[in-house]
Parts: structure tokens; C-alpha cells; sequence
């Protein structure tokens, strides 16, 4: 049977959990235009349709359809119907077959969809195409695409009532069985697809640096004009296991599922440091990872640039800001601060009047800035909790070593020996070891070792010898600092997050508190645990550091139990206590 065959891209900018993510970069050219190319390989399909809709903030996505030539339709209806959108480029274009194609899928690949297209038209009698079985036990890697034929979208849309009906292309079919085709079409897929499961759509940030590292890596050894090869991506992933890392955690939402609304508030300066911004950096991927959250940031603090922040939802803040307001209509509100700058009580307050669950995450010193009675969940990223204060909080708290707010991480294998080592000393290295440590260091540490010093965002220049004995290199604000650890045989670092991210990517550690970021109780723990080796200062921690260079065994050790105590993420724990709460909360 002939007839037009027509592949509509449905997209819009308003992601919670990637917004503009379909004019974000993939080497050079945007997402969007990258899945238009691969649209165009496909010999069997005639025409390429664009459906988005015409409010404002889809706008950018209709000028640069408009400016690359791709046909764009923008529907004037509600942005969250899609079928109703799909439908009416459907009834305007009037195909014979349709290719529905998410616009968030930048690996779907042309030769089985001119397959499964073709399929479908050999047999008058199909209303959809579908893969053979895959071989027991495994499934097929593609996403992001549905073909049908005429007569049975048209029997999808007259029974697509409810708002998530409307809401996901062919939900009453795939989902739902609310109907089936009279017959399916059948195209024999070749097994290397099903040769491994990975997510190959873009949710979130996660799946962006995911995916950006594929095209870069494509495109460093490829022409300009060529598409990226998903046999080649299957080949990627089964070899490289940091690359799967970067987006396996990433949950796919289901058509019933409800993205929870939630805002952070955080902040940093350089007094208060990057500790507690990190962590929620850290929290705020895994709410969207884990449980489809979109979040929203406020960061209370001077603006400034962070890798971390791109794709991330957030508003820098002051005293004027309208925290209440930001809170409205919002399903959860975490705050993590380490001074009370906004009377922060008052805002637990409306959070609790307006049915917004209200979490806490500290350290365990509360130094009554809250009214416990007054909070749902008290999250303690702490491996030290104070036992009157575990009482109080009774089953209203989660706290120790696996509630750390850590990225996720790839641990390195124990090396052999000390050869590079990295030094961090905070964000603002608040004590000034940049201008004395590193002479001291070069001083002290012998051999051929290399030194990589990390300057943080609020740090001054380290004063680096001008003849030095060792190898030198300065980090200055390091995009992906805790992805680099790994790389490194042994690290010195001041007390804080990136010391358990050290841990976490089983780095020998050496550890130091200058300021005495940690309680009493938490320092013990460390030297009872010897998750790491603690030194009184950083000149006594480089000291140790010349010893384990000459005989490191007992540092290694060390370091593989830490790394196995590490494994299991915080933020997931508490991503999943949230949508708990939730659940029994609707």
C-alpha cells in the first residue's frame, strides 16, 4: 500500500528536568538538528514535521526551525497535549503511515527505521511495526519512536480521553491496552542491539554529558557529515564502564507518574564555602535521576559561574528575595544552609500551612535556627549524630555514612604506587595554606611525584614555588572536579565533601581540619573507622604523605574499605524516602 510516510518530532522547551534541552549542543549543531539529520537518512520516510506549540517560551525552538529550514508546526493548543498536537499535523499532511519521534532522542537509528517502515507498507493489512522477539532475556537498545498506520491513530485518538491519554503518544496502546491493531508488522532486527541496555534519550543533565561525550568522541575521528553510528555507541558502552556510569541511575517516568515539584534553597560565599551548594548540587541530579523531580535551586549568595549550574533549574537570591513565593505550589522544600539569613522558621511555617513537606539536611548542630516538630524529614549527611539529638528526631531522621550527598562515581583500582597526588583545600581555602603549603610540600615530599594543586572559586592563586623540586600543575575551579579524582594515588584534603569524594573513588586520603568543620564526634569516628588516615594539619598530613610514598600498604588497605562503605548513595536514599512521603501523602 503507498501513501505519504510522515515522521513528526514532537518537542518542547519546557522540561522540568531539562529545560531547552532540544537546542542544547551536541558538537557543534543542536540536539534537534541532530535528530532531523538521522530523520533524513531514513530513505522511506517523505517528509519531516517539527510539532511544537506556539507559546512564548517555545518560541526560540520555532526560529531556529524556521532559520535551518526544518517544517515546524506549532499547535495552539494545551503544551501537555501531545496527541492532540501530533493529531493535528496528522489531519493538515494527511499520511498514510506516521513516525512518531521524541524530541529527545538523538540516537534513533535510520537503517531500522527504514526497516520497520517498510515493513509495515509490505503488509496491507498491519496497523503498526514492531522488532521480532529479542534473544531470551535481553531487549532491544532503541528508544524514542512509534510507527502507525492512518487507520489506527485515528482509533488511538478517539480514545485518548484522559489528560495522561493526551498526554504520551499511543498511551492507550502501549500502556493501557485500550485497543490493538488488526495486525502487526514484523521486522527482524539485527541481535548486536540487543546486546546491551542503556538509556539512549535525554532527561535530564545526566543524560546530557552522556550524550555529549558520545558526539565528541564521534566526531573527533568522523567527517562532519556523518551521523553517529549506535552499533559503535553499543560498542562504547560495553567497554567502558565510566560511560555507562554517567546516566545508568536515570529513571524513565512512567505515563502515570507524577514529576514532583521541588525547590532547594542553599548557599555559598566565600565564608560559608562550596560544602554545602555541592551537596546539593549532588541531591538535586538524583531527585531528578531517580524519581523525575523537577527541581528548582536557590542559591543565596553573589552569582557566579558553575559548571554544575547549565543545565540546572536555579535563581541566585538576595535579602529582597520572595522565598514563600517560590515555595507556592510546590510539592517539597529542602533547605540546606549553614547560617539563618532568612528567618528560615517562617518559611518552614508556610511550607507546612501549604501542604509542602519540609526537609532539613545538616550537620546535626541545629543551634536553633528550626523547630524540629516542625519539619517532615531531618536529613543528616553526617557520619557523627549527637545521641540526644537522634532521640529527638526519632524515626523523623536519616543519618550516617550512607546518607553522604555524593556525585555518583566510579572507584579506581588500588594503584601501585604513589606517583600523582592532588591536593584540596576548599573552596575558599579559608585558612590561606596557598600561600605557605606548597613550599612546605615541595620541600617534604621526594621522589618523582607530580602535584595537581585545586584552586577553588573563592580561593586566592597558590603560591607555587619558582624552582621547584617536584612537578606542578593548578587547577583553577575544575569543571567535573570529583569525575578527576580517580586519576590520582593519593589525595590531601581538607575535611568536607570532597574528602568522602575521595573515599567514594577510592583514592588513599589523607585528611586534615584546619577550621574544625568537624564535630568531636565525627573526628572519632574517622580514626576509629580509618576510612582515611587523619592528620592534626595540613603540614602533618603532608608529612604522612612522605611516609606513604616510601611504604603505602597500610594507606591502600585503607582506602578499598572506605571505597566499599562509599558504595551506596545518599541521595538516592533520600530521593526514595521523599517519594515515600509523598505516596502516603496523596
Amino acid at each position: 500500500m503507498g501513501g505519504k510516510v510522515l515522521a513528526i518530532i514532537g518537542a518542547r522547551l519546557n522540561s522540568s528536568r531539562l529545560p531547552n534541552k532540544q537546542l542544547l549542543d551536541l558538537s557543534g549543531e543542536p540536539m534537534i538538528a541532530r535528530i532531523v539529520a538521522r530523520l533524513e537518512k531514513t530513505p522511506a520516510i517523505d517528509q519531516i514535521m517539527l510539532a511544537t506549540t506556539e507559546d512564548e517560551f517555545n518560541q526560540p525552538l520555532i526560529n531556529l526551525a524556521n532559520s535551518s529550514g526544518i517544517n515546524v508546526f506549532a499547535f495552539a493548543g494545551d503544551v501537555n497535549d501531545l496527541m492532540g498536537r501530533i493529531d493535528a499535523v496528522v489531519r493538515q499532511e494527511n499520511p498514510e503511515i506516521i513516525i512518531y519521534i521524541c524530541g529527545d532522542s538523538p540516537l534513533i537509528n535510520p537503517e531500522t527505521l527504514d526497516g520497520l517502515i517498510t515493513a509495515l507498507q509490505s503488509d496491507d493489512v498491519a496497523e503498526v511495526a514492531h522488532f521480532n522477539p529479542a534473544p531470551e532475556g535481553k531487549s532491544y537498545i532503541h528508544e524514542g519512536f512509534d510507527i502507525y498506520r492512518r487507520s489506527f491513530w485515528d482509533k488511538m485518538m478517539a480514545l485518548a480521553e484522559e489528560p495522561f491519554e493526551r498526554e504520551h503518544v499511543g498511551a492507550v496502546y502501549h500502556a493501557l491496552h485500550k485497543l490493538a491493531p488488526n495486525a502487526i508488522a514484523t521486522f527482524v532486527e539485527e541481535t548486536v542491539f540487543s546486546d546491551i541496555q542503556h538509556r539512549i534519550s535525554v532527561d535530564t543533565p545526566s543524560d546530557y554529558a552522556f550524550m555529549q561525550r558520545l558526539y565528541t568522541s564521534w566526531y573527533e575521528e568522523n567527517a562532519a557529515n556523518s551521523i553517529v553510528s549506535l552499533k559503535w555507541v553499543i560498542e562504547q558502552l560495553l567497554n567502558n564502564p565510566d560511560l555507562v556510569a554517567m546516566n545508568q541511575n536515570v529513571h524513565q517516568k512512567t505515563i502515570l507518574e507524577k514529576s514532583a515539584a521541588i525547590t532547594i534553597l542553599t548557599q555559598t560565599s566565600p565564608e560559608t564555602g562550596l560544602g554545602h551548594f555541592s551537596r546539593m548540587i549532588n541531591l538535586a541530579h538524583d531527585l531528578q535521576n531517580h524519581i523525575s523531580a523537577g527541581v528548582h535551586l536557590l542559591i543565596y549568595g553573589e552569582k557566579f559561574d558553575h559548571p554544575a549550574l547549565k543545565h540546572l533549574p536555579h535563581t541566585f537570591i538576595d535579602d529582597n528575595f520572595d522565598i514563600d513565593a517560590a515555595l507556592s505550589k510546590r510539592d517539597v522544600f529542602i533547605f540546606d544552609i549553614k547560617n539563618d539569613f532568612c528567618n528560615i522558621q517562617k518559611h518552614i511555617n508556610f511550607a507546612k500551612e501549604n501542604d509542602v513537606l519540609a526537609i532539613a539536611i545538616d550537620d546535626g548542630a541545629t543551634d536553633g535556627k528550626f523547630d524540629l516538630n516542625n519539619i517532615d524529614l531531618y536529613f543528616i549527611p553526617s557520619v557523627f549524630v549527637p545521641d540526644a539529638l537522634s532521640k529527638s528526631l526519632a524515626d523523623k531522621a536519616l543519618w550516617g555514612i550512607n546518607c553522604m550527598l555524593l556525585p555518583n562515581l566510579t572507584a579506581r583500582t588500588t594503584p601501585e604506587k604513589i606517583k600523582n597526588i592532588i591536593i584540596l583545600t576548599g573552596g575558599s581555602d579559608p585558612t590561606g595554606l596557598g600561600n605557605t603549603l606548597p613550599q612546605f610540600i615541595d620541600e617534604t615530599l621526594g621522589g618523582d611525584v607530580e602535584i595537581t594543586w585545586v584552586e577553588g572559586p573563592y580561593a586566592r592563586v597558590p603560591n607555587i614555588p619558582k624552582k621547584p623540586n617536584l612537578k606542578w600543575q593548578v587547577w583553577q575551579n575544575p569543571e567535573n572536579l570529583a569525575q578527576k579524582l580517580k586519576d590520582f594515588d593519593l589525595a590531601i584534603t581538607a575535611f568536607g565533601i570532597s574528602f568522602f569524594e575521595c573515599l567514594k573513588s577510592g583514592v588513599p586520603t589523607i585528611v586534615f581540619d584546619e577550621i574544625g568543620a568537624a564535630t568531636s564526634g565525627e573526628w572519632q569516628y574517622l580514626q576509629d573507622q580509618k576510612l582515611g588516615l587523619t592528620a592534626a594539619s595540613a603540614v602533618d598530613a603532608v608529612k604522612t604523605a612522605a611516609n606513604c610514598t616510601q611504604d603505602p600498604t597500610s594507606l591502600f588497605s585503607i582506602a578499598e574499605k572506605a571505597k566499599h562503605e562509599l558504595q551506596t548513595s545518599g541521595g538516592i536514599a533520600l530521593a526514595e524516602r521523599i517519594k515515600h512521603m509523598l505516596e502516603e501523602k496523596a
